[in-house]
């Protein structure tokens, strides 16, 4: 009952999963992965889970059964709103099923040695609508109390439109108020590729 317990939880947790072994899957100690994969047959058998079907992704993935109104009302309208993505959220607990859903390739690089990072020390991810779009490298300037865009990194073949730089600077604005930041700042080259002015 523990094991079915934690299997659900953790399913829940991250809101759907492939059955295979995955980084979302780890630091359940008691739970190998044929034990999870039994346990997820059981769930679906009393209906508590289901079986989902992803275009271009052979294995199935599993969503908790509770949890399929939130599915259906995304599928229907996904907003476009931008949102910047902490590096242990829940979304990021397997980078895999992010790459393979979302053709997005992320790691944290805090642990990387310098020469071998690839974009920075706490490069944070954004996401607008159903589509990872950009990376940023944030600071923090301790005499103003602002928030620093170090750097910014678009990812391949984004089309930028007023509606999304519209909703990356609102995304901004939520996000200085969440951290407690007084404003933004920026270079000029910075807020020219990311096309808005975002101190202002």
């Amino acid at each position: 009952a523990f094991q079915t317990w934690h299997v659900y939880r953790r399913l829940g947790g991250v809101g759907l999963l492939p059955a295979q072994s995955g980084d979302a899957w780890l630091q359940i100690h008691v739970v190998k992965s044929r034990e999870r994969q039994e346990i997820l047959g059981c769930l679906a058998e009393r209906y508590e889970v289901r079986e989902i079907v992803i275009d271009r992704i052979t294995k199935p993935y599993f969503i908790r059964t509770a949890d399929l109104p939130i599915l259906d009302e995304v599928q229907n309208r996904v907003a476009a709103k931008a949102s910047i993505i902490a590096p242990l959220d829940n979304l990021l607990w397997d980078r895999k099923m992010i790459r393979a859903l979302f053709n997005f390739d992320y790691v944290w690089e805090v642990y990387k040695p310098v020469g071998k990072r690839r974009f920075g020390y706490y490069v944070l991810p954004v996401l607008y609508g159903d589509r990872f779009i950009a990376r940023f490298e944030p600071g923090r300037n301790r005499e103003t109390g602002n928030i620093i865009i170090k750097n910014w990194w678009w990812e391949d073949d984004v089309k930028t439109s007023n509606g999304m730089q519209k909703a990356i600077k609102s995304c901004f604005i939520r996000f200085r108020k969440i951290i407690g930041a007084n404003g933004i700042e920026s270079t000029s080259e910075i807020e020219d590729r990311i096309g808005i002015n975002l101190s202002a």
